[in-house]
């Protein structure tokens, strides 16, 4: 009983070499879970410059830079350039003009307005090593993999920033409960254009975390430096994948001005160090996205999703308070459905809009508190009140908190208006919310007391199990809908 006991209440310890191959068990089949999920067979493709252009919209962009030109080489359609407003799919349609679905269309040019961070991580590298180039569904499976195990390491530093000492199978539960909650399975199932920029999101903001993090606890100021240029290049890298998953990234902020308060304390110099080790190249990384931009649209902040042609003028699209209870409930509170086959539970196409709504697009989707693992943010007030009798109050970490809530409501509330519902969207916030909710929820597992203490264990396990449930349920949605 007391071998049952200790097991049972086993901390993890980011030093212990056993605890670290357990992490790295899990993370290994939680990676390995990409594979049977895959919806679509992995290759790699023959390209050469002036012959056929596979139609991947990311490829289309790689043979436009190596034929030296930021546009795509695609011919437009006369009456296309002749329309007043291309945007109108009412006018296109009337006029009978071919062209391109959901590319950006810019004074007579076609442009991509999806971010190009997986053409400079993925297929050049590749295209170096092989010649050739690799298809949506291998660049799905890489970036998924990287996803993974980014959110495995960001969760890692997360959890222990937040805890002294988290218990060591809530841990690992909660690992997989954030990944679940991540959207890389549905994102590696669908292998379209559209989940090559949300994995590609994930990997760097989640690679942005881990940096940063980490680089918190570091003591050699090289070493400190060295993770925070990196850090920079993965929040540069995440605006060129899906900018809104960068705006996320803000939450980490607040643990980084406390670090730079600390280490003032000490030395003004590391100080210094600290701040333009990852300020510099930052600016530098905003710079050169702007520079793109500007290539491309003419304006430094504009990254062309007002040029898609697709099924609505996507300009007329506008931020309206109306819409805010609508875009809570779909981002938020939309629940999975009951279903008669395994695993019992779907999604549905449902949207909450009061009378008069303008267009929005809606896709199948759920709320981020349908993952269950979510909802362990909202008891925070609980952790901060623990802490605050134990005379622990944590200010900074609070602000995360704080920060990522606000954040949250505020993208999901600008996704609504400028979009409308769709996964990928609800992806843009779940994971942080996800990784952050369950270190709230281990940490009121490790300093609550009484009857709390394993109540608060029992609801990090099942919300866990719930985020891992609900995936399967997203996943299996999908996949019956593609077949």
């Amino acid at each position: 009983m007391k071998t049952i006991k200790r097991i049972a209440g086993a901390h993890f310890s980011p030093k212990n070499i056993y605890n670290n191959i357990l992490f790295f068990l899990v993370v290994l089949i939680l990676a390995a879970t990409c594979f049977p999920t895959m919806g679509k067979e992995p290759e790699l493709i023959e390209y050469e410059v002036g012959g056929r252009v596979p139609t991947d919209i990311y490829i289309r962009q790689f043979d436009a830079w190596q034929k030296g030109q930021i546009e795509l080489d695609l011919e437009v359609d006369h009456r296309l350039a002749a329309l007043e407003n291309p945007y109108d799919p009412t006018e296109r349609k009337n006029s009978g003009a071919r062209y391109n679905w959901d590319y950006a269309f810019f004074e007579g040019k076609y442009y991509s307005y999806f971010g190009i961070a997986p053409i400079i991580t993925v297929h050049s590298p590749i295209y170096a090593l092989t010649g050739k180039l690799p298809n949506i569904s291998l660049t799905c499976l890489i970036l998924a993999i990287a996803a993974v195990i980014a959110t495995a390491l960001a969760y890692r530093e997360v959890v222990i920033r937040f805890i002294k000492k988290p218990n060591l199978w809530l841990f690992l539960i909660g690992l997989a409960g954030t990944v679940c909650a991540s959207g890389v399975y549905l994102g590696v199932l669908c292998s379209d254009m559209y989940y090559v920029a949300v994995l590609s999101a994930q990997t760097f903001s989640m690679a942005f975390v881990a940096l940063a993090v980490r680089s918190m606890r570091e003591e050699k100021l090289w070493a400190r430096m060295i993770m925070l240029v990196l850090a920079a290049l993965a929040l540069t890298l995440t605006v060129w994948s899906r900018p809104t998953v960068a705006l996320m990234c803000v939450a980490v902020f607040p643990l980084f001005i406390e670090f730079i308060f600390k280490i003032r304390k000490d030395t003004l110099k590391d100080g210094l160090l600290t701040v333009a080790s990852f300020a510099l190249p930052l600016i530098a990384g905003a710079l050169a996205v702007m520079w793109y931009n500007n290539a491309r649209f003419g304006s430094p902040l504009d990254f062309g999703a007002n040029y898609q042609l697709t099924v609505s003028d996507v300009s007329l699209n506008t931020i309206d308070l109306k819409y805010l209870f609508s875009s809570f409930f779909s981002y938020f509170l939309c629940p999975m459905w009951q279903s008669e086959a395994k695993p019992f539970i779907e999604m549905q196409r449902i949207m909450v809009l009061p009378k008069e709504a303008r267009y929005f697009y809606a896709d199948r989707a759920c709320g981020v508190f349908a993952y269950g693992l979510p909802l362990g943010i909202l008891l925070y007030p609980r952790l901060a009140l623990i802490e605050k009798h134990r005379g622990e109050r944590d200010v900074w970490k609070t602000a995360m908190v704080c920060v990522t809530a606000v954040l949250a409501l505020g993208i999901a509330f600008s996704d609504f208006c400028l979009g409308g519902v769709n996964m990928r969207y609800v992806y843009d916030i779940s994971v942080i919310l996800a990784m952050i909710s369950a270190a709230v929820l281990m940490n009121l597992t490790e300093k609550s007391e009484g009857y709390e203490k394993p109540i608060f264990g029992v609801l990090t396990a099942a919300l866990s199990v719930i985020s891992i449930w609900t995936n399967v349920g997203v996943v299996e949605t999908i996949r019956k809908v593609l077949s």
